[in-house]
């Protein structure tokens, strides 16, 4: 989803728990992940608590046999920068 001309709320779904998955398919894609210093050129935008903005918003995995789904709101600091800096009309 576009938000405005610098950022994009994207959803990944990952197969495996590879290391930096996403954040090499997102720098791939031309869309680095906000606060991330290692896969991005875009470290002219601030971040005022210096984090990288990447939230699990849900995840099911199995255990022998059982099922586990677990989901959670952004957390009010990534919604806080993002409403400070960027989204001066959220």
């Amino acid at each position: 989803m576009k938000i405005n001309n610098k950022l994009n709320w994207m959803i990944f779904c990952p197969i495996t728990g590879r290391n930096h998955q996403i954040r090499i398919h997102s720098k791939s894609m031309g869309a680095p992940i906000l606060g991330d210093k290692k896969y991005t050129m875009l470290r002219n935008l601030p971040n005022k608590r210096n984090n990288l903005m990447l939230h699990a918003y849900k995840i099911n995995f199995s255990i022998a046999g059982t099922k586990y789904n677990f989901s959670a709101e952004p957390p009010l600091a990534l919604i806080n920068t993002l409403k400070e800096k960027y989204l001066k009309n959220f």
